[in-house]
């Protein structure tokens, strides 16, 4: 039998089915494939997003409407309290290693956890980048991934539950004299 070499770049989320696929199909027992990651960031895939705001808003009530929103006393930021936002970056959990992501791409401000005083630094006026804290900026996505897994397990026939955890609850606690 003839052998016939194949090379394509595959999504790394993809990986793994596209080798179960290939097994499946290949005619012998064993075979023979190499994987290079070539580490291309992805233009539809990655952390965060970034969109507008319905309307334009002063820097002092898009920090309100922030902590409102997701319940929290209090939250760290750098930027001038009357600078207009429109356009938000947003990536949940530690997301300061993309505040550079989020300049390029025109954010007037970027919304993440964990930032370090150096990276607060960095932003130096070109942007409003807010610390909303890190349970805070990853917990409004879990309704989400809880309905998307339901519809993905459903539309696999897949009899499996899947709950949000009623346990989870914000470890670190906020003294604000």
């Amino acid at each position: 039998m003839e052998e016939v070499r194949l090379e394509m770049v595959v999504p790394s989320w993809k990986l793994d089915a596209v080798v179960h696929a290939m097994k499946r199909s290949h005619p012998y027992d064993e075979v023979a494939y190499d994987v290079y990651n070539l580490s291309t960031p992805s233009a539809s895939h990655g952390s965060g997003a970034i969109g507008e705001l319905p309307r334009e808003m002063p820097l002092s009530k898009f920090l309100a409407h922030l902590a409102r929103t997701l319940h929290i006393p209090g939250l760290r930021f750098r930027g001038n309290l009357r600078a207009r936002i429109k356009r938000v970056a947003a990536c949940g959990g530690s997301g300061s290693g993309y505040l550079q992501a989020a300049i390029r791409h025109g954010a007037d401000a970027f919304v993440t956890a964990d930032v370090s005083y150096h990276v607060f630094q960095e932003s130096d006026g070109r942007i409003a980048l807010i610390d909303t804290g890190h349970f805070e900026t990853e917990q409004p996505i879990v309704p989400h991934l809880v309905g998307y897994l339901k519809s993905q397990l459903a539309r696999r026939r897949e009899r499996v539950g899947v709950f949000p955890s009623n346990r989870m609850k914000n470890f670190v606690q906020y003294y604000i004299s």
